[in-house]
């Protein structure tokens, strides 16, 4: 439903009024066609495990040269396919809903109004956290299985004025986020329960590894939690900038975000005292910034050009928590806690681009981050009386040099960056070896590496493309405390950051007369991407595995409709994403989805 996806690297706030300090996407949705278009796909998996997909999407205008609107909605459903050892069945079934639409009004040349609302839904039987090496892998042991609820909103309205030296936008929005989801390993306290959402997060095959007993001691198990969030949010940014075809490019202006978060929990478990009681929790933050960026040419040569921005944030948040014990036995029978972190960060950039011809150029930039610290989502001191302590404000600085080009009459293009990147107080997550809950820790961490991308039209119907990184992150400034609950040390890697990993893509398009079609086009493609292993949390206590997928596309296009086959994932790796050390011998990971094979159509009208 999108058409445009721009990664920005490093940190932002200059161009885009909210700061980020890792990075940013930018997307940019379809507009309204001129004439009215309209589309159906439909594809359908070749066994239980594959995606079922339709979609339905429509454009044009509504009133000639003034409204135009575009409409979209589409359902998946990605069946089961790992092993649940307790009752014979599979689980990791997810299904989504999405809606999206738009109108766009401009009642004069100069002057452009784009309303956008969008919703999604998902519905989720989660399998959670794998035995890494487990027996029968990818399987789990639970009972009862457990499902997940999500539900997002929105609403934006962008609006555009140009005058004659320069434009004016506001973009106003307002989104909403719930989730819901319960965690139980304890049937017993579900019978007189109606809960609407069920996730299992004490695995038999882990837990029996853990704790030295049978995986029948955890079915039905011992632990369980229901998780309900809710999130809403406003934000509003005033902008002046200059025209788009401005020889000097610059953009100020202003913006406000309120945000207001709320979490209740429920835990229950026969192990570990934080993770007993109910918590309420409510976070509000209020954001004030003003940004502004600009790029000139220097020394009157307009292939030499700087560009510098910098920006103001004003962040206040405040926290409130009320805990509620069950009973657990050394748990405080309620505790309360609340506070206030208000605090101004400025950041900045300042880049050089040189155009060496029309079709390559070189760059380097250098850019300063920041983020506000918080207050926990998640109170771990709460069940014995004491105040969890709000996780740092962190800082950043980021240097890239790079070179953009194109050769043989834009047939090849080739991309290089250098980066290196350095974060003060950077909160990561680890596993608590004390309460076994997650909770933010600050380390310094360092990194440096090199991306490259390009592509290459091998013949009229053949085009190659591609990329490789490698990134080189270490965790640095490890504190004593820090090291002693959580495994971290001076030296380790940053968890989930491969050093190596690749994409390649092959694609042919051409006309399908050799196959005796007039006026018929066959297309494929083929897809490879490597992603090497990666330290699976601070503690560097073990690695998950490297992982290759290749994709597969191929079909006809005919003048109003396609028909092609696909497979995703053909060789059925199982690839790691997050991974959690209970001891040397409970690893759990979470895990890809395997194999998709399927069949499809799109129509056009």
């Amino acid at each position: 439903m999108s058409n445009v996806f721009e990664v920005l690297r490093g940190p932002q706030g200059t161009v885009f009024g909210r700061n980020a300090q890792a990075g940013a996407i930018n997307i940019t949705t379809r507009q309204p066609s001129d004439s009215f278009e309209g589309m159906l796909r439909a594809e359908a998996g070749l066994n239980s495990e594959s995606e079922n997909v339709g979609q339905i999407s429509v454009s044009g205008p509504l009133i000639e040269d003034r409204l135009g609107g575009r409409f979209s909605a589409a359902y998946s459903n990605l069946g089961p396919d790992v092993d649940n050892k307790s009752s014979g069945g599979k689980l990791g079934k997810v299904e989504t809903g999405v809606f999206r639409g738009s109108l766009v009004y401009t009642p004069s040349a100069s002057t452009r109004f784009v309303l956008t609302g969008n919703y999604e839904r998902d519905n989720n039987i989660p399998s959670n956290f794998l035995l890494k090496n487990g027996p029968s892998f990818p399987a789990v042991q639970i009972d009862p299985k457990g499902w997940v609820n999500r539900q997002l909103s929105g609403l934006s309205l962008t609006a555009n004025h140009e005058f004659e030296r320069l434009q004016f936008t506001s973009v106003s929005a307002v989104n909403h986020y719930n989730f819901k989801n319960l965690t139980n390993n304890n049937f017993k306290n579900l019978t007189n329960n109606n809960f609407k959402n069920l996730t299992n997060n004490s695995e038999a095959l882990t837990f029996s590894k853990m704790f030295s007993m049978p995986a029948s001691s955890f079915i039905p198990a011992t632990d369980w939690s229901t998780y309900d969030e809710s999130q809403n949010s406003l934000y509003q940014e005033l902008r002046l900038s200059s025209l788009d075809n401005a020889d000097r490019v610059w953009v100020g202006g202003v913006n406000y975000l309120h945000n207001s978060y709320k979490l209740t929990t429920n835990y229950d478990s026969a192990f570990f005292s934080s993770t007993n009681g109910t918590r309420n929790g409510e976070h509000d933050t209020n954001s004030y910034a003003a940004f502004g960026e600009m790029t000139v040419p220097l020394y009157g040569n307009d292939r030499l050009k700087g560009t510098l921005g910098g920006s103001y944030t004003h962040d206040r948040k405040t926290y409130d928590s009320k805990y509620r014990s069950n009973g657990f036995p050394g748990t405080v029978a309620k505790f309360h806690q609340s506070g206030v972190l208000s605090d101004d960060m400025l950041t900045g950039r300042a880049a050089l681009n040189y155009e060496l011809t029309d079709n390559n150029s070189i760059y380097t930039s250098v850019s300063r981050g920041a983020k506000i610290g918080g207050f926990p989502n998640f109170t771990n001191n709460a069940p014995s009386g004491r105040k969890d302590t709000p996780y740092k404000d962190s800082t950043s600085w980021s240097y890239e040099v790079g070179s953009k080009n194109r050769f043989l009459n834009g047939r090849s293009a080739l991309n290089a960056a250098l980066f290196c990147n350095t974060v003060k107080d950077e909160n990561l997550f680890a596993l608590d070896s004390a309460s076994f809950t997650f909770v933010p820790k600050p380390i310094d961490t360092h990194n440096y590496g090199v991306e490259l991308e390009g592509s290459y039209q091998l013949a009229d119907s053949w085009t190659l493309s591609g990329g490789l990184g490698y990134t080189h992150a270490e965790l640095h400034n490890v504190s004593e405390d820090v090291a002693a609950s959580s495994g971290a040390r001076n030296g380790n890697f940053v968890p989930a950051v491969p050093k190596f990993n690749t994409n390649l893509t092959l694609q042919y398009y051409a006309a399908a007369d050799w196959l005796g079609l007039p006026d018929t086009n066959i297309f494929a493609l083929a897809q490879h991407q490597y992603v090497g292993s990666r330290e699976a949390d601070v503690g560097s206590h073990f690695k998950l595995d490297a992982y290759q997928l290749f994709n597969a596309k191929a079909g006809l296009e005919f003048s109003s409709f396609d028909v092609y086959l696909f497979g995703q994932n053909l060789t059925n790796e199982r690839p790691q994403y997050i991974g959690l050390y209970y001891g040397p011998q409970s690893t759990a990971i979470t895990v890809g989805h395997g194999r998709v094979l399927g069949v499809g159509t799109q129509i056009r009208f």
